[in-house]
């Protein structure tokens, strides 16, 4: 019997689900399918599933990660590792086998349903022999149990009764091949199996981590002739002989449980964990999963009144960022692709503070606290670096995995395929303060200086130490100068000075004396076991200061920032935009000669103004944004929304909407066409930051102040935060501002479009904008 909370396979209710809660795939095309099994992957931040059809077609690429197994096999680097499917089914007639891409079928259709992470499937096949079949199928990985898979899919024969073979288990033949160089690599090898409990037991080739799987099914209808589990060509299936009626269902729910660990232990471990979970049942453990994400959108939905797409757009970002982290703390951090792909090696980057970190800090920022301490646990590794380079402190690596070390590749592959050196693990040393900036972040939006006085500190110290050894004196100027970097703008490499990095290197010179400061007024104890495990004296620290008093800083007069020194002495080349008014890269320059030209590969300058944007007026920032906006070709997904930002900022709404758009639907439509390889974490992170910051108008000091700039055809703009404890509502329309104050723990003082109001639990606070004359 077919479950009744299953939803129904009439098309008429399907359409019911048209909201702007569900992404929908309408028919199958071989070229698209690895862009929908990357936007309709599922994760919960430990165990992450691309969204491929169970029968894998031709050109498939199924993808299983779990957060901080990598492995180098093969490598010079190590890669996350794409391990055994657990998502395979197979359907085999008198007539052969059953699937997209492998005989005739209509009325394909998938659907995410973002509210509660599940993936919908309908298809109808046809047979050789004429005959159709209806199969349906739905799957999620559990937000409450993270070794936890959960499949239920179904067939119905449709023109009379039939005797069909169900087969699914673990396809053990999966490999890694999102790479630029080399062919697909195993990185595991199966060192057990178990047919009487289904379970499979793998191992890491060079890191000899152990993963098991295992699982239970609960078949219901039909008639069934024969169970058995078979094992053949690297894949553990369990295997269903069925006779069915016509137009009856015959379904299994299938409960697979994986677990990585240093032991072989996991196997049993996995074997308790699919019986316990199939004691439960689907339905159960669907509502507990469902659940869990409704409480996740209570805090984190985002609602946008008068514009459907932004609205369906920002929140497929906000899905992602939800999928990409586990509540629980499992010490990993979040690679470039997420759990989505392993493209980049699965390894973390400065995309994870910048860009990601600010919304876990202001909607869950207990995950916040566990991104940074990925890092502080890893500050020997980052200290060891700063060593082996000649200098002080500690440096985090471009590139990291599980262990931080640096794990950036010596090569690479351009946009038009030509190999070339990767200089970035010793030059792009702007990572240093861009991991302070979150740990900033994280404190203005938290308040928790318990954090800082226990890790935050003693972090934030080291990488000073590392600045002031890293500079040089210019003797003819006085100035502080670092020679020899790459900046967020990757095209011109081994520059001196650039903007970005000298000033993020300042303000994190006088950030760190300033927490100095304030420990010894407030926790002088804590300040003595930091200075003594770290060995600080305080002349260090006024030594900190007198640097970046003098740090070199490249300005014109009239406010415009040379991105590093000799930038303005480059040839003059600006783009053209196409019609979404995004820039098309000019024809006469051909990307080896990008270094002799003021082009832009991403947000440098501009990035730093979006980020110490209380720092510039707003005449500095309009003259840059324009200056910048014509030489920059967004070459990267980090990019656009920071161009967005500091529109906003000046007051441009306009052509923050156009940035927001190409930010926020840069993935759920493909916009680089890249989107097959692994959603890009960073540009979730920063299309919410336009949204909550540029339009919402939030701004993090001592105080919380909103100042909201909606956009053209934006009627409103709903959304929660997290501030320092408290949990607040922000409803933005054209005419005024309204603040709730959901949970608070006493009452809220914050600024609401310039003026001091005071929130408590259950209150609300209303401003009016003030009309110019």
């Amino acid at each position: 019997m077919r479950m009744s909370w299953l939803p129904s396979t009439k098309k008429s209710s399907r359409e019911s689900w048209e909201d702007n809660w569900l992404i929908r795939e309408v028919g199958w095309e071989e070229a698209k399918q690895r862009f929908y099994e990357a936007i309709f992957a599922l994760s919960n931040g430990y165990l992450g599933l691309r969204g491929s059809l169970e029968e894998i077609p031709r050109g498939s690429y199924p993808g299983t990660y779990i957060a901080g197994v990598y492995d180098d096999y093969g490598l010079e680097v190590p890669e996350i590792v794409n391990l055994p499917n657990p998502l395979m089914v197979e359907i085999e007639t008198d007539a052969g086998r059953l699937g997209v891409g492998k005989g005739e079928f209509f009325d394909h259709d998938r659907i995410l349903d973002m509210r509660n992470a599940t993936l919908w499937r309908w298809t109808t096949f046809r047979d050789e022999k004429g005959r159709s079949y209806r199969y349906e199928s739905c799957r999620f990985v559990s937000m409450v149990d993270p070794h936890l898979v959960v499949q239920h899919f179904s067939i119905r024969p449709l023109d009379g009764p039939c005797e069909i073979e169900l087969r699914t288990g673990v396809d053990a033949t999966t490999k890694n091949e999102m790479r630029p160089f080399g062919g697909p690599i195993a990185h595991y090898e199966i060192a057990k199996i178990w047919k009487k409990r289904p379970t499979l037991l793998v191992r890491t080739k060079r890191t000899g981590l152990w993963i098991a799987y295992s699982w239970l099914c609960r078949f219901s209808g039909g008639r069934l002739l024969e169970r058995c589990t078979v094992f053949k060509d690297k894949k553990l299936l369990e295997c269903f002989r069925v006779k069915i009626p016509k137009d009856k269902v015959c379904s299994i729910d299938r409960f697979s449980y994986i677990v990585a660990g240093p032991s072989r232990k996991v196997a049993r471990m996995a074997r308790r964990g699919a019986q316990t979970s199939a004691s439960r049942g689907f339905r159960e453990i669907h509502d507990l999963h469902s659940r869990k994400w409704r409480e996740k959108w209570e805090v984190a939905n985002v609602e946008i009144e008068g514009d459907k797409q932004c609205d369906l757009a920002l929140r497929f970002c906000i899905y992602h960022l939800c999928s990409a982290l586990s509540d629980r703390d499992f010490d990993v951090s979040i690679p470039a692709k997420a759990l989505t792909g392993e493209w980049y090696g699965g390894h973390v980057f400065w995309d994870t503070e910048i860009f990601m970190l600010p919304f876990y800090a202001l909607t869950f920022p207990h995950l916040a606290k566990h991104l940074l301490l990925y890092r502080y646990r890893r500050l020997d590794e980052a200290r060891n670096k700063a060593r082996r380079m000649g200098y002080a402190g500690a440096l985090f690596p471009w590139e990291s995995a599980q262990t931080g070390e640096e794990v950036t590749p010596r090569r690479w592959r351009d946009f038009n395929g030509r190999v070339v050196k990767v200089l970035t693990a010793d030059r792009e040393q702007h990572i240093a303060s861009d991991v302070m900036y979150a740990l900033r972040t994280y404190l203005l939006a938290t308040g928790d200086w318990k954090f800082m006085r226990q890790a935050g500190a003693e972090m934030l110290f080291e990488t000073a130490r590392f600045w002031a050894s890293r500079v040089r004196r210019n003797r003819k100027t006085g100035e502080y100068e670092i020679r020899g970097v790459i900046g967020p703008n990757e095209f011109q490499e081994c520059v001196d000075n650039n903007a970005f990095t000298n000033y993020s290197a300042r303000w994190c010179l006088r950030w760190a004396a300033e927490i100095y400061r304030e420990l010894s007024l407030k926790y002088p104890s804590d300040l003595r076991r930091i200075s003594r495990k770290i060995r600080l004296d305080p002349s260090e620290v006024e030594n900190w200061v007198n640097i970046a008093g003098k740090i070199r800083f490249p300005q014109r007069p009239d406010g415009l920032i040379e991105e590093f020194d000799g930038y303005f002495g480059l040839k003059d080349v600006q783009v053209k935009f196409d019609r979404q008014g995004m820039p098309t890269w000019p024809g006469e320059v051909p990307l080896p000669e990008v270094r002799h030209t003021r082009l832009v590969k991403q947000a440098d300058v501009v990035l730093l103004l979006a980020l110490f944007r209380d720092e510039f007026d707003k005449a500095t920032k309009a003259k840059n944004l324009d200056f910048y906006e014509r030489r920059c070709v967004h070459k990267s997904s980090l990019s656009p929304a920071a161009h967005g930002l500091v529109a906003a900022d000046i007051g441009d709404a306009n052509r923050a909407l156009r940035y927001f758009k190409f930010a926020s639907c840069l993935d759920l439509f493909d916009l680089h066409q890249n989107t097959g390889k692994g959603i890009h974490g960073a540009v979730m992170g920063s299309a919410w930051q336009l949204a909550i910051f540029g339009f919402g108008g939030v701004r993090l000091g001592e105080k919380l102040s909103v100042n909201p700039l909606l956009p053209p055809g934006w009627h409103s703009i709903r959304f929660k935060l997290r501030w320092r404890g408290n949990l607040l509502e922000v409803h933005a329309t054209s005419r005024e501002v309204r603040v709730k104050g959901v949970k608070t723990r006493g009452p809220v003082s914050l600024e609401v479009l310039g003026k001091r109001v005071t929130v408590t639990e259950n209150s609300i606070v209303s401003s009016r904008y003030v009309e110019e004359q």
